[in-house]
């Protein structure tokens, strides 16, 4: 792995976090906040930058994550909680759904009671998802028990900002892998309750939506953003990304008090295989990054991007088959409770990949037969590397059509917005 690590995770994870620091530079910020867990390598490199380069910018490392910062900020937003809480995920059951939100058993029943669930861990599809979580929209019990816990947590999640400084900062400056933004914009909202009347500017790899709001802040992504890069998203896999990213200690679920000081509560970390593997990724990251810093290589952002370029396109779209059981080993989740953790890929789900295939898709539209449901493979590219090489090139091919296409489909929509 660790080897593995310094061909592809040290290189891209290397060029952006220097991305984000020269930027960084030239807005004139003096603190960059990388939010757990995501950032947790890009911190580390950073601190060696920063070092070797006589980069003034203090680096922090801000325990977080979407659990944490939602929950203190539910009772502010209005019905936009629904929006946060009622998100459709791969194996979502009642009882996944509920503990979004911190449900214990007792307060799960009260809520199945009055919208008469009797399975709490019938796996949903999108329809029976769509009408269970239409009655957890009207459904007072879970509304009232989401909003007490969301009061309740809400003291120690703004200490905790207060404690990190963010309410001293002209502009908290943050970093993150990225994707929808949700982050950022709550992170406003949490400082805006409490008086905050400065800006937030979030520095990310890529984003697939438009921020909701312009107070948000900023938003200034490295490899691709909302409106363009189809190309490029059609070759890149986040869940694969965040892989690259992994930390070997558990979310962040909460904030609590111990000896004057405000501390993360962490779920329980990951098994011994997967910490190790973890472990070996991390140490070949940095091992890449210090012997890049003794190099005191001209920074070139040309150069930067088409490497990045060049690395994604071969460990995620053309991956061997030993990469893609190395990588195919880390375990991911879809849901922000981390219910549940899946292989990225494996051999099982080759059967899958056939919902991919273009020329089926056109004789059913022709047909006018109903489409199948296309099933959200966490990496399919890295599925696919398990076929016989004679058939993968048809399946990438395939597959690329298909990402691309959704992802055009999806820049043209916003460009009409």
């Amino acid at each position: 792995m660790k080897s593995y690590s310094r061909q592809y995770v040290g290189p891209i994870m290397y060029e952006y976090t220097a991305w984000v620091l020269r930027e960084a530079q030239r807005e004139g910020f003096q603190s960059l906040y990388f939010l757990a867990r995501d950032a947790y390598l890009l911190y580390r490199i950073a601190l060696k930058i920063c070092e070797k380069e006589n980069i003034p910018i203090k680096c922090k490392y801000f325990y977080c994550s979407r659990t944490a910062l939602r929950m203190p900020s539910y009772h502010l937003i209005g019905d936009e909680m629904y929006d946060l809480l009622l998100v459709y995920s791969l194996y979502a059951t009642p009882c996944s759904v509920l503990e979004r939100g911190g449900f214990n058993e007792e307060e799960r029943k009260k809520v199945y009671a009055e919208i008469c669930i009797t399975d709490e861990n019938r796996k949903l599809d999108s329809e029976a998802f769509e009408d269970f979580t239409a009655k957890l929209r009207k459904s007072a019990v879970y509304r009232e028990i989401v909003l007490e816990k969301s009061k309740k947590s809400y003291r120690m999640a703004i200490g905790y900002f207060q404690q990190e400084g963010l309410f001293e900062e002209e502009t908290v400056a943050l970093v993150d892998s990225g994707w929808t933004g949700s982050m950022q914009r709550t992170i406003r909202q949490l400082l805006e309750s409490k008086g905050y009347r400065g800006k937030v500017y979030g520095f990310y790899f890529g984003m697939y939506c438009l921020q909701k709001e312009e107070r948000d802040g900023v938003y200034r992504c490295f490899y691709f953003d909302a409106k363009t890069g189809a190309g490029r998203k059609a070759l890149f896999n986040n869940n694969l990304f965040e892989c690259m990213l992994s930390t070997d200690y558990g979310m962040t679920i909460g904030y609590e008090e111990r000896e004057g000081k405000i501390v993360p509560i962490q779920k329980e970390g990951l098994s011994e295989e997967m910490t190790q593997l973890v472990r070996c990724q991390t140490e070949g990251a940095l091992s890449y990054a210090e012997e890049r810093l003794q190099k005191d290589k001209h920074y070139s952002l040309t150069k930067s991007f088409r490497s990045v370029e060049r690395l994604l396109k071969h460990c995620v779209v053309y991956p061997t088959r030993e990469e893609a059981e190395l990588f195919g080993r880390f375990l991911f989740c879809d849901d922000i409770t981390e219910a549940y953790r899946m292989p990225l890929a494996d051999q099982a789900q080759i059967a899958q990949l056939k919902a991919y295939l273009i020329f089926p898709k056109i004789v059913r539209k022709l047909l006018h037969r109903k489409a199948a449901n296309i099933p959200n493979l966490f990496w399919n590219y890295g599925t696919a590397a398990f076929l016989p090489i004679y058939k993968r090139w048809w399946y990438r091919m395939n597959l690329c059509f298909f990402e691309y296409r959704k992802y055009k489909n999806a820049e043209n929509a916003l460009k009409e917005i």
